[in-house]
């Protein structure tokens, strides 16, 4: 508990059960109705009477401490989370007084509804990227993320990491039954990091060949929670609507949850990684910039787009794709096909096969090849992004990635689909630039025609694939990705799961 509240003893107390109590707050005489779901009070005054209500899913925690200015009389604290319009979680709290027992039962009660929350943590595996970012994991977690835990009365495990392989290290040998969560405060790059070291552990424990490209991985066993303090943060906006450090923290201690998808990549018969995204072409050239560029902190990602967009010319790659889809995503793949393929510059042909993937059966196999100069394949579409925070009953398309890919055009043209794509427009799905082909497919290969020698400067970029981020160099310029919805449970603050409006 935080300093100044005291445990609660609930074997000594009698609850409250849908109960009217009598208290005062603030001096007014106060109506408090509390039941293992929710609390109420209404506070009667000689002007007017107000009334207020909060769910028990959304307290933090209930404290208890001695009324100063009366022996016979307690204080009863009760500290829960508000959502602003913006998603953003706010902490508030209210304190009542009266009876010793009156107020120790409310507590009780309280406290049951918040225990008989399963879903909800007692202990957490927190691991800090101190560099990501403009090196602010550890500040931000000590003055902000701490206390709230704290006060939650959630146990943490606080691991400082060293490098990408103390984070690989610290997750293969932890004993992972003794945790609620692993929580990591950095950016997207550790959760990839994090995914790939769960996901390789558990497929060693139960025997898997994770080049087998036909193993498909099981969901994971415990959640996993993102704390925004990196550069790039689109695992806490996704799951949060927002990249307010306080409202992840807060998402996390009521444990309401999600599951994000993955992909599995491999090339040449080999695993190469698991994936949030996929980047090729132009937009891993700009991450290759980028990444050169690390200690100049977040104004590389500026100074890297302006190079690669005004000063660069544009590589252009001959490409031969091949995608399957779900069948109820294959007529919204159709017209997008037959707009985009006008152009005479490109070929295509289809045929009914059986799919190597344990996530389909009988497939449709579609072939298009041509001159292409970007690729990235994101594991939601782009629209989801936002529409799952600000459109009522929103249900994204859950069986299926957003492929994107980019036919050569003007320099303004690319640079106001990376605007768009950056400010994830919700329109950009379903009307993509007349320079874009936007798909929705579950498995896809990429193989660059008549490729350049290897140690050739094109032929490395022909070969690099950017992964979350990360930069992977490819023995041969080909790649197969495979995708899978609903492997990671994750802590979230989205309406549609929590219940609250935006």
């Amino acid at each position: 508990m935080a300093e100044g509240g005291s445990s609660i003893d609930t074997t000594r107390e009698s609850s409250v059960d849908s109960e009217v109590v009598k208290l005062k707050v603030k001096q007014k005489d106060c109506e408090l109705t509390v039941t293992q779901t929710e609390l109420s009070w209404t506070i009667r005054d000689q002007k007017k009477n107000g009334t207020f209500s909060v769910r028990c899913r959304d307290l933090v925690a209930v404290k208890t401490k001695e009324d100063v200015k009366n022996k016979d009389s307690t204080v009863l604290t009760v500290v829960y989370v508000k959502q602003r319009k913006d998603f953003v979680l706010k902490r508030c709290e209210e304190s009542f007084s009266g009876s010793n027992g009156v107020c120790l039962a409310v507590a009780k009660t309280l406290q049951d509804g918040i225990n008989q929350c399963a879903d909800r943590p007692k202990r957490l595996l927190v691991l800090i990227n101190p560099i990501s970012g403009f090196s602010r994991g550890e500040k931000n977690y000590k003055n902000i993320c701490a206390p709230i835990f704290e006060e939650a009365g959630i146990q943490t495990d606080v691991i400082v990491t060293q490098s990408a392989g103390h984070t690989i290290e610290t997750i293969t040998g932890y004993n992972l039954q003794t945790i609620n969560g692993i929580i990591f405060v950095s950016g997207d790059g550790m959760y990839h990091t994090l995914l790939n070291a769960l996901f390789k552990r558990m497929a060693i424990e139960s025997g898997k060949d994770l080049n087998d490209p036909n193993y498909e991985p099981p969901e994971l066993t415990v959640s996993v929670g993102h704390i925004p303090c990196g550069s790039g943060n689109r695992i806490a906006f996704g799951a949060n609507g927002c990249f307010d450090v306080a409202t992840a923290v807060y998402a996390i201690v009521l444990g309401f949850k999600t599951k994000n998808n993955i992909f599995s990549v491999y090339s040449g018969n080999e695993f190469i990684a698991y994936a949030f995204v996929l980047v090729s072409g132009i937009w891993s050239d700009l991450l290759t910039l980028s990444e050169g560029r690390r200690s100049m902190g977040q104004i590389r990602i500026p100074l890297s787009t302006i190079q690669q967009f005004l000063i660069k010319s544009q590589r252009v790659a001959d490409l031969t794709l091949k995608f399957k889809a779900a069948e109820k995503c294959s007529g919204r793949n159709e017209t997008a096909l037959e707009r985009f393929l006008r152009d005479d510059r490109y070929t295509r042909n289809t045929k009914k096969e059986a799919s190597e993937s344990n996530t389909q059966g009988s497939a449709t196999l579609r072939v298009v090849r041509g001159p292409f100069v970007a690729l990235v394949d994101l594991d939601v579409m782009v629209s989801s992004l936002v529409d799952t925070f600000h459109t009522p009953n929103y249900k994204p398309i859950s069986d299926a990635s957003q492929l994107v890919i980019h036919k050569p055009c003007s320099k303004w043209e690319m640079l106001k689909t990376v605007w768009n794509m950056a400010l994830n427009k919700s329109q950009f799905a379903d009307e993509p630039p007349e320079h874009a082909l936007s798909l929705f497919v579950n498995e896809f290969s990429v193989q660059v025609n008549n490729p350049n020698d290897a140690e050739s400067y094109l032929g490395r970029l022909e070969r690099t694939l950017s992964i979350d981020g990360e930069m992977f160099t490819l023995k041969e310029p080909e790649f197969t990705a495979r995708y899978y919805p609903g492997k990671v449970p994750i802590f979230c603050n989205i309406p549609g799961v929590t219940g609250r409006v935006g």
